[in-house]
């Protein structure tokens, strides 16, 4: 039996949440790699406390209550990005189509249609994308790592552990 080669693995003893330190999670071209993974998820973070910041979205509990249509939200900042479908409230306009937008990011985002411009790619089929979600998705499905025992799938080298039969293989040199 070969040891798990990504000794960088750890758990946070305060939260629980597991993060790796491994090289072969990062993607070519990016500076700095999402080691904190959110466990309901699996969006990455660089930084533990934007993951715990995140963890908030995911909670059962939510706060903030909409007086017009009673929807309710874990962050007031989402009640009040809400609250602005209702005012009618869409300052940022499209100047190729003229659609109107409660959000600058929503605007940005909707611009690349009349662009064409796919700024996400894929790190393993090289797929280009719009939106940095449509990648997220399109990445959990990616498994081209392989296990040389079962052939099971990977998303990452740095997986190590085939779950089917408990047998550990070695990262590709």
């Amino acid at each position: 039996m070969v040891r798990n080669p990504c000794s960088s693995v750890h758990r946070n003893q305060s939260s629980g949440d597991t993060y790796q330190q491994c090289s072969a999670d990062q993607k070519p071209g990016e500076e700095q790699s999402k080691p904190y993974i959110c466990p309901t998820c699996g969006k990455g973070f660089h930084k533990p406390n934007l993951l715990s910041k995140h963890k908030v979205i995911h909670r059962q509990d939510k706060p903030y209550e909409c007086q017009e249509c009673g929807k309710s939200f874990v962050q007031l900042l989402r009640l009040k990005r809400h609250q602005k479908t209702h005012s009618g409230e869409r300052p940022f306009y499209c100047e190729e189509c003229g659609g109107t937008f409660t959000r600058l990011a929503s605007l940005q985002r909707h611009q690349r249609i009349h662009t064409g411009e796919k700024p996400y790619s894929c790190a393993y089929c090289a797929q280009d994308f719009t939106e940095s979600g449509s990648l997220r998705r399109h990445e959990r499905t990616e498994r081209p790592h392989k296990c040389p025992e079962c052939d099971k799938g990977f998303i990452r080298t740095c997986a190590g552990l085939c779950e089917c039969s408990l047998h550990y293989f070695p990262l590709p040199e």
